[in-house]
């Protein structure tokens, strides 16, 4: 079986053109789902605001543990 090189460096086994493909459609079908959530979220004044809240609070947590090297 051939092998290719997956980007990072890795050498992976070359898959199926079909699979490729089947994996392409179920991750196209998985954005969609994930552009509606958004879309939704966006539309929901409150739960917009509660997502950037959290969003800040994880920032703000991971600036904290990557100044302390």
């Amino acid at each position: 079986m051939a092998k290719k090189t997956a980007g990072i460096g890795l050498n992976v086994p070359s898959q199926p053109a079909a699979m490729v493909a089947e994996q392409r459609r179920w991750r196209a079908e998985s954005d969609v789902r994930t552009l509606k959530e958004a879309e939704q979220i966006r539309s929901d004044r409150s739960r917009f605001n509660d997502a950037k809240r959290m969003a800040k609070s994880e920032v703000k947590a991971l600036t904290r543990v990557a100044g302390k090297r």
